[in-house]
C-alpha cells in the first residue's frame, strides 16, 4: 500500500497523487475495521483512524497533523444493493437529494459532522470521498456542513446518482472544481438511478485506462452517450434481471448462494468495471509522471532476455497544475499540485542482475531487434526513430526494438509500460452443430449460412486445399492466409501498404490459393506445406467455425462465411528466426483481421462483420484481465463496443495438468512445490501474484538443496546460479496493471539441463493483511509440459487472455444430456472473481477436416476446447451475417453478442458455473434472440 501519500493531502484542490491516495482509502473501508486501523496508521502515517458503522453506513475517519479524511464504504452485494434503491427524494436546503442516501448518511452524521468541524477550526486540509454508494454519502456529508466550512476536495468514484436539479448547482457552486467525479468505462451504477443527476468534474477513464475527452455539456443524457443514465423502465429491467439471479442462486442451495454476486457481475454488462481495483488501476498510471522510468517486463523474448536498464530520475522542476486538470491534460498525465515523494514506483534493479542480462544479450548479437508489447497513454502517439511498428490501436502498440531503441522508448512520456513477448503457449485441442442448433439455422424458413460476414482463425494453418473451404462453384472461401513464420515474403505491408502495418512474413491471398487448388488438382505442382497445415490444428477448427460438408464430412456452423486464417510466430524451433512471442504475434494477427474484414484493402474488397477464433493460449499471468496482453485483446474490439467484431477464446485444457497452484500465507513459512521432469527445453518461467495488503519475502529451492537469497520488497531482484541453472527472481510491488505484487522466477539451462526433480518454493509471511492471504502461482506452458505441481489446484486454470473482458471464453463439453464437460476443460473463475468461461459447447471427439491428407475431404476426431470454441465463433458469424442483411440496422457489438451467448445458453438458470459458465451454446436460441 506504498502508494498513498499523505503528503500528497495536505495541499487543495485536485492533483493525481491526491487521487490516488483516496481511492486507495476508499478501497481499504472494505476490509476488516483492525485491517483498516493497522494500515492507516502504520503504513499511511495517519496520527489516528477511527471507523464507524451505524447500521448499513460505514467507513473511517483518519487523521494528521494536517488532513483530515472522511472515507464512506459502498455496499458489499451490488447486487442487492440495485434491487432495493427506490426513487423517492427529500428536500434539504441546498435542494433535494435521494431519500434512502441520505438517511444512510444521516445515521453517521453526529459522528462525522464534529471531526469536520473540529478540523476546519484547525485549518487542516478536509478530504471526503468514497466508492460507489460512499461516493453518494461524501457528498452529502459536505453538503450538510456550514457554508463556511471549507473542503480541500471531494473526490468520488463510481458514484450513483442523487441530485435533482437544484441540489446539482448548489453542489457545484460550493465544490467547483474541487470535485472530481470518477467513471470506469462502463460502470453500471453512475447510471442509476433515473430521474437523479450528477455534479462535480467528471474524469470518465475508457476501457484501456485512459482518460476520455472531457464531454460535451448535456451529452451524458443522449441515449447512446457513454454514461448515458438507464431510463425508467431501463432500470425496472436490470432490477428484474438480478432478482432472478438471486433467486436462481438461492433455489440452488447453499453452493450456489455464493455465486450470487458472480452470477450478477456475469450477466450484467458494465458490473466489472465498477470494481475499486480496475479504479486503482487506472489512476495509478496517471501518477506516473512525465519522463518516469519505465518498466520493461522481464520476459523471455525469441529464444532471448532484456530487462530495464538502471533507474533514471524522474523529472523535476514542472510547474504546478491549479485545480482540475483541462482538456490539454486528458490523455497524458497531469503534473501534481502539492509536493509529491515517489521513490518506489518501479523497484530497483540491481548490478548483478543486469549483467546477466547483458552477458545474454552478447550471446545473442545476431538478433539486432527484439518484440515488445507497449502500452500507452493515449493513441496519438508517435515512435522514436527506427522503433519499427507493426500495428498500433487503442492505446498500444506491438513495435520490434533494438537495446539502445528500447531506452528510447523508457524515456517516452506517452509510454506507460512496455512488456517483452514470450515465447509461450500451444494448441487446446458430425454431431455437434446439431446439437447446439446450428442446422436449424442453415434450413428453410431461416436459411442463414454465413455469407455475409467473415471468420478470422488465429492457429497453426488452414489447408488451402481441402473442400471443406471451397464455395459451391469449387473456389476457394479462404481470403488470405498469413503465416508469420515464413519469411519469404510478401509481407502484408507488402501486398498492399496503404492499409497493413505489418511488415514481416508472408501473405497468400485468394487468387494464388485458387491457383494452387488449380495447379495441384492437374498434377503440374503442390503448394507449400505450411500453406496443408502441417499440425492440423488449425485446419480442424475452422471447418468447424465454417467448414462447409463435403465427402463424411458435416457442414460447419458458417459454412458459407469467408475465411482469413494467420499463422502466428509464437514459438522458436530450431533453424527458426527469433519468435515474436504470443503477445505480439496474436496481436498483430488480430489487427490484420480487423483491418482486412473492414474491406477496402487486396484482402477484401467489401467490408463484412468478423468473428475471431483463438484457440491458442498461454497459462502465466494475472489472470484478472488487467494485463497488457488482455487489455489490447479488449483494445481490438474498443472495449467490445466496436460494431462487427467479436473475439473467441477456448477456455485451456489446463485442468489436470498442474499448471496452477494456490497456497494461504501466514506470518510464518509455507512451501509450494512442483517436479520437474527430464525434457529438453531452455527455460521454465512461473508467476506468483498476491494481494498489495500483504508482504511476502521467497526462496527458491533446487532439487539438490540448494537455495537462493531470499527476494523480497527490501531486495527485489535476485540472479543466482542453482546446480548449474541460471536463476532470475523479480518480485514487483504495486504492479502497474492491476496493483498486487508479483513473483517472476526464470530457470535457464546453462551449464547443466534444468535439474529434474522437486523444487520449492519457500513463502515468508512477514505482513498479511488481506482477507484471503492467498497466493496463486502458475508455470508457463510448453508442449513439454514439464512441469507440474504437486498440489495443484484446478480453480483459475483458463489460459490467458480468455480472462479478458470481452473475450468470450468457451469451455468444453459432450454432445448429449445430461452434460459432461471435458475432463482437461480449463476452469473459472478470474482472479478477480469475474464469472468465466460464458459457455461451454461440444468438444469430446469432435469430428471436423484433417489436414495435410490426400484425401481432400479427410475426416479426423479431436477433443478439447480449441474444438468448442469454433463453434461459438461459426454461431456468432451466422447473428452477424443476418444482421448485414437487415437494412438499415446497426452491427451488434461484442459486448452485445458476449451477453446474448450466455444469456441464450441451453437449460439457462442464471447461476455461474467456472466450468460450464451459463450452460451449453444454442445457436437457434441466440440467433433468434438477436435477429428480427
Amino acid at each position: 500500500m506504498t502508494d498513498f501519500s499523505e503528503q500528497s493531502l495536505r495541499g487543495f484542490g485536485f492533483s493525481w497523487p491526491a487521487a490516488l491516495s483516496l481511492a486507495l482509502a476508499s478501497q481499504l473501508t472494505y476490509r476488516q475495521d483492525d485491517t483498516v486501523k493497522a494500515i492507516a496508521t502504520d503504513d499511511w502515517g495517519m496520527a489516528s483512524c477511527d471507523p464507524f458503522s451505524v447500521d448499513d453506513t460505514q467507513g473511517f475517519i483518519a487523521e494528521s497533523a494536517g488532513v483530515l479524511l472522511v472515507v464512506f464504504r459502498g455496499t458489499e452485494s451490488l447486487g442487492d444493493w440495485i434491487t432495493n434503491i427506490g426513487a423517492l427524494r427529500i428536500n434539504r436546503r441546498y435542494g433535494a437529494v435521494h431519500r434512502g442516501f441520505f438517511k444512510a448518511y444521516e445515521d453517521v452524521d453526529d459522528i462525522v459532522r464534529p471531526r469536520i468541524l473540529a478540523a476546519a477550526q484547525a485549518n487542516k486540509a478536509i478530504w471526503l470521498t468514497g466508492h460507489s454508494l460512499g461516493g453518494a454519502l461524501a457528498t452529502l456529508a459536505g453538503m450538510e456542513m456550514p457554508d463556511g466550512v471549507q473542503f480541500a476536495g471531494l473526490q468520488t468514484f463510481g458514484q450513483p446518482r442523487m441530485l435533482k436539479r437544484k441540489a446539482q448547482v448548489s453542489t457545484e457552486t460550493r465544490f467547483g472544481s474541487s470535485y472530481a467525479r470518477f467513471v470506469n468505462n462502463d460502470d453500471i451504477v453512475p447510471r442509476i438511478p433515473p430521474l437523479f443527476g450528477h455534479a462535480g468534474s467528471l474524469l470518465h477513464f475508457d476501457h484501456t485506462g485512459n482518460l476520455m475527452p472531457p464531454q460535451i455539456e448535456g451529452l451524458e443524457s443522449l441515449p447512446d452517450a457513454v454514461g448515458a443514465p438507464l431510463t425508467e423502465a431501463e432500470f425496472e429491467t436490470l432490477k428484474d434481471e438480478i432478482k432472478a439471479i438471486q433467486g436462481a442462486s438461492s433455489a440452488g442451495g447453499p453452493e450456489l448462494e455464493g455465486n450470487f454476486d458472480v452470477s450478477v457481475e456475469g450477466l450484467i454488462p458494465g458490473v466489472d468495471d465498477h470494481a475499486m481495483e480496475r479504479y486503482i488501476s487506472a489512476i495509478r498510471r496517471q501518477v506516473i509522471p512525465t519522463g518516469a522510468e519505465v518498466e520493461v517486463a522481464f520476459e523471455s523474448v525469441g529464444g532471448s532476455r532484456r530487462a530495464r536498464t538502471a533507474p533514471r530520475p524522474m523529472a523535476s522542476g514542472a510547474p504546478e497544475l491549479e485545480g482540475m486538470p483541462g482538456p490539454e491534460a486528458f490523455g497524458g498525465p497531469v503534473l501534481e499540485s502539492a509536493p509529491f515523494e515517489r521513490d518506489e514506483f518501479l523497484g530497483e534493479v540491481d548490478d548483478v542482475f543486469l549483467e546477466s542480462v547483458e552477458a545474454v544479450v552478447e550471446a545473442a548479437p545476431d538478433v539486432p531487434a527484439l518484440p515488445y508489447l507497449v502500452r500507452l497513454r493515449g493513441s496519438a502517439w508517435s515512435p522514436p526513430s527506427g522503433v519499427k511498428v507493426n500495428s498500433q490501436f487503442s492505446g498500444f502498440a506491438t513495435v520490434l526494438a533494438t537495446e539502445t531503441q528500447l531506452e528510447q522508448l523508457r524515456v517516452d512520456p506517452m509510454v506507460v509500460s512496455i512488456e517483452g513477448s514470450r515465447d509461450a503457449g500451444m494448441m487446446e485441442l458430425d454431431d455437434s452443430v446439431p446439437f447446439v442448433g446450428g442446422d436449424d439455422i442453415h434450413r428453410p424458413p431461416v436459411g442463414e449460412k454465413g455469407d455475409a460476414a467473415f471468420v478470422g482463425i488465429v492457429d497453426t494453418g488452414v489447408d488451402i486445399l481441402h473442400k471443406a473451404f471451397r464455395d459451391a462453384n469449387g473456389k476457394t472461401r479462404i481470403k488470405a492466409v498469413w503465416n508469420q513464420r515464413d519469411s519469404s515474403g510478401p509481407t502484408p505491408k507488402a501486398v498492399d501498404p496503404t492499409v497493413f502495418t505489418q511488415d514481416y512474413g508472408t501473405l497468400v491471398l485468394a487468387d494464388e490459393i485458387d491457383q494452387h487448388i488449380q495447379d495441384f488438382e492437374a498434377g503440374t505442382g503442390a503448394p507449400s506445406i505450411l500453406l496443408r497445415d502441417p499440425w492440423q490444428h488449425g485446419t480442424h477448427v475452422a471447418s468447424i467455425a465454417a467448414g462447409q460438408a463435403t465427402g463424411n464430412l458435416a457442414s460447419g456452423m458458417a459454412p458459407e462465411a469467408g475465411i482469413i486464417a494467420v499463422m502466428p510466430n509464437m514459438q522458436t524451433t530450431p533453424g527458426d528466426p527469433p519468435s515474436l512471442g504470443y503477445s505480439n504475434s496474436h496481436i498483430d494477427a488480430l489487427v490484420f483481421l480487423k483491418t482486412a474484414a473492414a474491406g477496402g484493402n487486396k484482402v477484401a474488397a467489401e467490408g463484412k462483420p468478423i468473428a475471431i477464433n483463438v484457440s491458442l493460449g498461454m497459462n502465466a499471468g494475472a489472470h484478472d484481465g488487467s494485463s497488457a496482453l488482455e487489455a489490447a485483446f479488449d483494445g481490438i474490439t474498443g472495449g467490445g463496443r466496436d460494431e462487427g467484431c467479436v473475439i473467441v477464446k477456448s477456455a485451456g485444457n489446463e485442468r489436470g495438468h498442474g499448471g496452477h497452484a494456490e497456497t494461504t500465507v501466514f506470518l510464518g513459512m509455507t512451501e509450494v512445490t512442483w517436479t520437474a521432469e527430464n525434457l529438453p527445453r531452455s527455460q521454465d518461467y512461473l508467476e506468483a501474484w498476491f494481494a498489495a495488503l500483504d508482504d511476502v519475502a521467497f526462496v527458491l529451492v533446487d532439487p539438490s538443496g540448494n537455495r537462493s537469497d531470499e527476494v523480497s520488497f527490501d531486495q527485489p531482484v535476485i540472479s543466482t546460479v542453482l546446480g548449474g541453472n541460471n536463476v532470475d527472481l523479480r518480485l514487483t510491488e504495486n504492479h502497474r496493471d492491476n496493483g498486487d505484487n508479483r513473483l517472476v522466477i526464470m530457470i535457464r539451462q546453462q551449464s547443466q539441463p534444468i535439474q529434474p526433480g522437486q523444487w520449492a518454493l519457500e513463502l515468508i509471511g512477514r505482513v498479511i493483511r488481506s482477507d484471503e492471504a492467498r497466493v496463486n502461482i502458475w508455470v508457463e506452458r510448453h508442449n513439454s509440459r514439464a512441469l507440474k505441481f504437486d498440489d495443484q489446484e484446478q480453480d483459475m486454470t483458463l489460459s490467458i487472455p480468455g480472462t479478458a473482458n470481452t473475450v468470450i471464453t468457451v469451455g468444453a463439453c459432450n454432445t448429449s444430456e445430461p452434460l459432461r464437460l471435458n475432463r482437461s476443460s480449463s476452469y473459472g473463475r478470474t482472479r478477480d472473481r469475474r464469472a468465466k468461461p460464458e459457455v461451454c459447447a461440444p468438444g469430446h471427439g469432435i469430428k471436423a477436416a484433417h489436414a495435410n491428407r490426400s484425401d481432400l475431404s479427410a475426416v479426423v476426431s479431436m477433443p478439447g476446447t480449441s474444438m468448442a470454441a469454433p463453434h461459438v465463433a461459426g454461431a456468432l458469424a451466422l447473428v452477424l451475417s443476418a444482421r448485414a442483411k437487415e437494412a438499415g440496422a446497426r452491427q451488434f457489438n461484442a459486448r452485445q453478442l458476449q451477453k446474448a451467448v450466455l444469456k441464450t445458453t441451453r437449460n439457462f438458470s442464471h447461476v455461474h458455473h467456472p466450468g460450464f459458465g451459463y450452460g451449453v451454446l444454442d445457436a437457434k436460441a441466440l440467433f433468434e434472440d438477436l435477429i428480427s
